[in-house]
């Protein structure tokens, strides 16, 4: 898995976007969970680009909406971007995709 976070804006307008790749499971939501937190504490703005997902599973999935509503409940802006085929076919099997705005 690879996670790349970068973050640009100044003052009020500070957006992080995080590009996502390969295989995402389990194994690496902690490590996932620890930087989203770090990021989301300091930012207004969210994107998450998935376009280069080979597989994921629910834990992951899980920590992208929690990372939406955290945003979005402060009054800011997610979005997710580019999501992969293996990752529409998640969220069509857990009912996830108008939540996560990917229909």
């Amino acid at each position: 898995m690879a996670i790349k976070f970068e973050k640009k804006g100044r003052g009020s307008k500070k957006e992080v976007c995080i590009v996502i790749e390969g295989s995402v499971g389990i194994e690496d939501a902690l490590e996932f969970h620890i930087r989203l937190k770090e990021c989301l504490e300091k930012t207004n703005i969210l994107t998450i680009d998935l376009s280069g997902i080979d597989s994921v599973d629910t834990s992951i999935i899980q920590l992208i909406l929690v990372s939406k509503i955290w945003v979005c409940g402060r009054g800011g802006s997610f979005n997710m971007v580019n999501p992969s085929v293996e990752l529409m076919k998640m969220l069509s099997m857990t009912g996830l995709e108008d939540e996560l705005g990917a229909a």
